[in-house]
């Protein structure tokens, strides 16, 4: 790819993971002020994450064969244009349906731009998949920072101001992307019985389960943490500047910080590491008794966390060359899955009383260490791929 292309490239899946960050910690930031403007539930508050889940599900699940047969830009102008269209409806909701509506399509929207941007920063450097893909997530902490920085210091919580804030950078984004040339390669026309062919499979297995547990973990911060700290006795300021300073900033030192130990170590090795680190630093963060010790707490779970998801995308482009659009789709479907099950779960375990989040949230730390557990198993399995010589692709 010339130098241009490559420059071109990692700018406009920077500002799309930038415009996806803000999104993400949209639900979460905005849930105390849904929650008292249409008096919701935590129950209700869970069904809405659910929704959201299940619309980046689907999406996941599908963008990867339609990039993988329609190319990169396509997809990302789709995307963006849906969670655009999701803003504006939300920014005219009346009540619980519209709502779940929203919600919904703004799910779609942004599912199908975590494939999209995250294969794009794939293609940067093929030698150096898991940084490149690192290095742009790291916008996606600023994304995640900014919401809730705004939010709670210049918009005290405005529900409208912000998701009309958030619109305009999505519309930002899509024009970025739509006056943006990006790399082509080798389009394959998609067949569900090509999905039998993909091998290994049990390697796909396995990073699909880490997904599956580690977007649970992450969106349970995202969408319940200021709910939680609220309930805790914070105001809601307290609470916002915690998610923002504290859980964004520690994502993008977490990111940061992987940039030099993917020189050393390979991906998988250090997704172990950083599972080891969630277990503890999740479980602090869900039982401090402060707000000063849940800030430390939250932010050094946000760099446990931070090089988990990229690597793991990154560890996927490398072991499955053929279709990697559709695998890397698997993949972030898989893990969206994990976010509508643990959304599912944290909301019943809270049912309607705030005081039951701490116990909910729970869930985190457990699943954590499940993915400690199965990222030793993925080492395993890359180090014997590291072995098999795979032969070229003819197109």
């Amino acid at each position: 790819m010339p130098g241009t292309s490559t420059r071109s490239a990692i700018v406009l899946s920077a500002t799309v993971i930038f415009a996806y960050g803000t999104v993400a910690s949209l639900l979460g930031t905005l849930l105390p002020s849904l929650s008292a403007h249409f008096h919701l539930s935590p129950e209700q508050n869970g069904h809405l994450a659910a929704w959201q889940a299940v619309g980046v599900t689907l999406a996941t699940l599908i963008a990867g064969p339609f990039m993988d047969s329609n190319g990169v830009k396509a997809t990302l102008v789709g995307g963006l244009a849906l969670m655009l269209i999701s803003l504006i409806g939300l920014l005219a909701a009346v009540g619980w349906s519209t709502l779940i509506i929203t919600i919904f399509v703004l799910g779609v929207g942004s599912g199908t731009v975590i494939v999209a941007a995250n294969s794009l920063a794939g293609q940067v450097d093929e030698k150096q998949r898991a940084s490149a893909v690192n290095l742009a997530n790291t916008f996606f902490g600023l994304g995640g920072l900014a919401t809730p920085f705004i939010a709670a210091n210049l918009l005290s919580g405005n529900p409208v101001r912000l998701a009309y804030l958030v619109a305009a950078l999505t519309a930002g984004a899509l024009l970025t992307t739509l006056s943006t040339r990006t790399p082509t390669r080798a389009r394959e026309s998609f067949q569900i019985s090509q999905l039998a062919k993909i091998e290994p499979k049990s390697l796909l297995l396995l990073l699909g389960f880490v997904s599956f547990l580690y977007v649970g973990c992450e969106i349970a911060f995202w969408n319940w943490l200021p709910k939680y700290l609220i309930s805790r006795g914070n105001d809601a300021r307290t609470a916002l500047n915690i998610l923002g300073f504290g859980f964004a900033c520690g994502m993008i030192a977490g990111r940061l910080l992987a940039l030099p130990l993917l020189r050393r170590l390979s991906p998988a090795a250090v997704v172990i590491l950083a599972g080891a680190a969630m277990v503890i630093t999740t479980f602090a963060a869900v039982h401090s008794a402060s707000s000063t010790l849940a800030f430390v707490s939250v932010f050094l779970s946000g760099v446990a966390m931070g090089p988990v998801f990229p690597s793991t995308l990154g560890i996927t482009s490398d072991a499955f060359p053929r279709l990697t659009g559709t695998c890397i789709g698997i993949v972030i479907t898989a893990g969206w899955c994990g976010a509508a099950i643990s959304s599912w779960i944290i909301g019943n375990i809270a049912g309607h009383d705030p005081s039951r989040l701490g116990l909910a949230l729970s869930v985190v730390p457990l699943f954590s260490l499940l993915i400690f557990v199965l990222s030793v198993g993925v080492r395993r399995m890359t180090l014997k791929a590291q072995t098999v010589v795979v032969a070229p692709v003819v197109t």
